[in-house]
This record gives C-alpha cells, sequence and structure tokens, in this order.
C-alpha cells in the first residue's frame, strides 16, 4: 500500500471550562450554560491542554481557538457532500502552503489509487469529474475552509518543480494555492528562516484529517483503532528524531510515533493531515517549520511507524519568491491584521446525532458592540450535503441565512450584532465529530 497521507492521532481530549473572565472590563462576552432542555451543552476544550494521561502525550486538542491559520483543503466532486482531502497554513493573506500530493494524489477525488509521483506527470495527468477530465492542478473544484475567516476559493496552484514520490519517500512535497479573495483578520504564520529543525525539538502538529476514537469516559483511547474520515481539526505536540540519510537529503522532519517509547513522539500524524502545519514556538513566537507530508508504510496511524514532513527552511527562498510572484506578496515580515480576532466560542462534539448547543451572551455595558459574530462549523464523517442541520437563534428568533443543511463545513455571519443571549444548535448524523467557532474581531 502506498504511504498515506496524513492527519493527527487525537491520543486524548482532556474537557476541561473555558471561562471568559466578566471581572475583566475589556471583555463584553461571556459563554453562559444553555437552558435545561433536551438540548445538551457543547463540549468546552480549553485553550491550553489538560496533563499527561500515562504513556501518551499531554499536548493533544481540538481546540480551534489556537493557530487560527490553519486551514481545511476541501474537493467538491460533484456529487455527495464535498470532503476534506487535506490541511494547508495561510502563509500570506491571499495563499496557504499545502502539499504537492494534495493535487498529485487524484486517488483521494476519484476513490482509486492514481497518483502523479513527480511534477512533471502532476502537470500534465488528468483525473475523471462526472465523466469530464480535469487537469490534476485544476483549482476549480477546490476551496478553503478556516474557521475564523469560512471559505475562500482556489484560483491558481503552484507546485515545487522538484516534486517527487519515490520509495515511499517524498521530496519536495510543496504546492502554494493562490486565493481568490485575501483573508483580512487572520495573521499568517511567518517561515522558520533562522535554522534546520534539530533532532528532539518539540511541535505542534495540527491537521483535519483522521483520528483515534476516545471513550465515553474520556481515558485513554484504543490507540489501535483509528477513525478514517477527515473534516474534523485536532493538534498535537510531536518530538522530533534523528533523520536517516537519504531522509535528510530529501529535506525532511522525522521522527518515530512510538507511546511508550521516551525518546519517540507520543503522538503523531494520519490521512487527511497532508500540507498541514508543523508549528515552532520560540521566544514567544510562532514559525511554521514543516508541512505534513507522509509515512513510511500503511501503518503510518498506528503506533511504531515513523513519519516525514517537509522542512520550511530548507525551501524558504522557494516559498518567499512564489509568493512574490504569484501572490504579490513577501512572506518577511508577516503583516499583522489591523483588527484583533477573538474566538468567543471554541468547542465540540463528537457523539453530534444528538443535538449540542453552543450558547454566548453579549453584555454592551462595559465596551462596545462587535462588528460582526462569525459562526463556523466543521465536521468529519459527513456523507452527503446536507447531512449537519444548522440554526443560529439570535435573541429568541432563528437567523434565516444561519439556518439550513449543510455539508463539511459551514460558515455564515452575523453582521448586526445586538446584547442578550444567542447560540448555535448542531445535529450531524452518527459517528461524526464537529467543531464549533464562535469568533469575532476588535
Amino acid at each position: 500500500m502506498q504511504a498515506a497521507l496524513f492527519r493527527i492521532i487525537q491520543i486524548c481530549s482532556v474537557l476541561l471550562p473555558l471561562g471568559l473572565s466578566t471581572s475583566n472590563q475589556a471583555s463584553a462576552f461571556l459563554i453562559v450554560t444553555p437552558e435545561p432542555d433536551k438540548v445538551s451543552q457543547c463540549e468546552v476544550v480549553k485553550e491550553s491542554f489538560g496533563p499527561k494521561i500515562v504513556g501518551i502525550g499531554k499536548d493533544v486538542s481540538s481546540t480551534t481557538a489556537k493557530h487560527p491559520a490553519t486551514a481545511m483543503l476541501i474537493y467538491d466532486s460533484g456529487a455527495g457532500a464535498s470532503k476534506a482531502i487535506c490541511s494547508a497554513t495561510l502563509v500570506a493573506p491571499n495563499a496557504v502552503l499545502t502539499a504537492a500530493h494534495c493535487f498529485c494524489f487524484v486517488g483521494t477525488k476519484t476513490g482509486s489509487n492514481r497518483f502523479f509521483r513527480n511534477s512533471r506527470q502532476c502537470r500534465r495527468g488528468k483525473y475523471s469529474r462526472l465523466g469530464k477530465a480535469i487537469q490534476a492542478l485544476d483549482p476549480n473544484y477546490h476551496k478553503i475552509f478556516m474557521p475564523h475567516a469560512g471559505f475562500r476559493h482556489i484560483k491558481k496552484v503552484v507546485i515545487h518543480r522538484k516534486f517527487s514520490w519515490r520509495r515511499n519517500y517524498p521530496r519536495a512535497d510543496l504546492a502554494i494555492a493562490i486565493l481568490d479573495e485575501p483573508v483580512v483578520d487572520v495573521r499568517s504564520v511567518p517561515l522558520n528562516e533562522q535554522r534546520r529543525i534539530r533532532p528532539g525539538t518539540k511541535l505542534t502538529a495540527i491537521g483535519f484529517g483522521s483520528r483515534n476514537t476516545r471513550k465515553d469516559d474520556n481515558k485513554p483511547v484504543n490507540l489501535e483503532k483509528v477513525v478514517f474520515d477527515s473534516g474534523f481539526r485536532t493538534s498535537a505536540s510531536v518530538r522530533t528524531g534523528r533523520c536517516r540519510r537519504l531522509e535528510r537529503y530529501r529535506s525532511l522532519i522525522c521522527w518515530d510515533y512510538n507511546p511508550d517509547g521516551s525518546r519517540s513522539s507520543l503522538s503523531s500524524t494520519c490521512s487527511g493531515d497532508s500540507g498541514g502545519p508543523l508549528i515552532l514556538e520560540k521566544d514567544k513566537k510562532t514559525y511554521l517549520a514543516g508541512v505534513i507530508s507522509a509515512g513510511a508504510n500503511y501503518r503510518v496511524c498506528l503506533p511504531r511507524s515513523r513519519a516525514y514532513n517537509t522542512e520550511v527552511f530548507k525551501f524558504r527562498k522557494w516559498i518567499k519568491r512564489n509568493l512574490k510572484v504569484h501572490a504579490g506578496y513577501i512572506a518577511r515580515p508577516a503583516k499583522t491584521p489591523d483588527r484583533k480576532l477573538e474566538t468567543l466560542h471554541s468547542c465540540k462534539c463528537e457523539q453530534c446525532e444528538k443535538k449540542v448547543r453552543a450558547t454566548i451572551n453579549i453584555q454592551n455595558e462595559k465596551t462596545k458592540i462587535p462588528p460582526f459574530i462569525r459562526y463556523a462549523v466543521n465536521c468529519s464523517g459527513i456523507k452527503k450535503q446536507g447531512d449537519v442541520e444548522v440554526e443560529v437563534v439570535k435573541l429568541g428568533k432563528p437567523l434565516k441565512h444561519c439556518s439550513g443543511k449543510a455539508g463539511t463545513a459551514f460558515e455564515c455571519v452575523d453582521s448586526s450584532p445586538k446584547p442578550g443571549n444567542s447560540f448555535l444548535q448542531l445535529k450531524a448524523p452518527k459517528g461524526s465529530a464537529c467543531n464549533v467557532t464562535i469568533s469575532t474581531v476588535r
């Protein structure tokens, strides 16, 4: 079996209440408990992660509050729901960085094993969509979704000319997707331009791919069981290992995923995480250190497997040059948005067939009403458009443009918020898992 495309293995998810302090006069938003009825409260995920559980990594979370520049790459097959095929990172207001194989491995779109294994094949290659031949790098039918920014269509795809996939090792597995509209309120992630990543470095891997299952009592999951579905975002701390000679020659970041090993990474990635970021935190700043790429064999999502990821430092000049040429943007320094992004509510449900509710209360006593409120939902386990039922209720009345049926991702904006209670109510099919994000700017 070919090397798999990737996603975070969710080893544990500690659910703790997220409090927005009412004593802070600068804050006008308070998460309140929903009314007691048959609707369950959307489980709130604490932004700072919970304590370590025996034998497995501690920094595993499904919150969307941190690292909002992470995006989901969506493909519309024209039949059924649009599906998440990869992840990506905002590196310019109008560009995301992802993996080249997200476009060249067309089997994820057609349900086959067809893979154009180098840049030449990929530029010339085609796949079938509704009986019509489509170029592998045709940006049509692709878009990205960011919980804090919504949807953006892709108007151009640029892959590295040295991209190749030999002996299950990726090389230059990078693609830049140019967006039709810039993302205004989310800060793009600056590239790591300092030095190569050393073995033993702790990085944060983020993606919208497959994950481990979690027991009802929230105890450690069964690491040998993976839910192969994309669309639900998780993140985890990984520890890099030493790359072998060929791996280092191909400019990879490597690690062994082994929850029982002291020198191994306690978490890893899986299918659907491909193209997602490896974030380096240094001196209270974040940098894009790598792009999630591949694994050694078909057991890539299970313990005792090896992970390979493209190192940004080695390709920084190519990334910056192509951002300047195709996006009209110089990657350094990254521009800070004029308005400050604020997450009002970040929660998740993994048994979404029962209605869940995310509630906020806007108090306008000591600060201005926000210019808008964005409601966003992204889910895995969605088979067709309309599987997800979403309703946003504002001051006791449904918002018509924010209510209806959706697929893998949903987004709407209330452009005229008012003081009082509002909530998003969600219902999804059995076996699905959803992130709910409610955000605004200041």
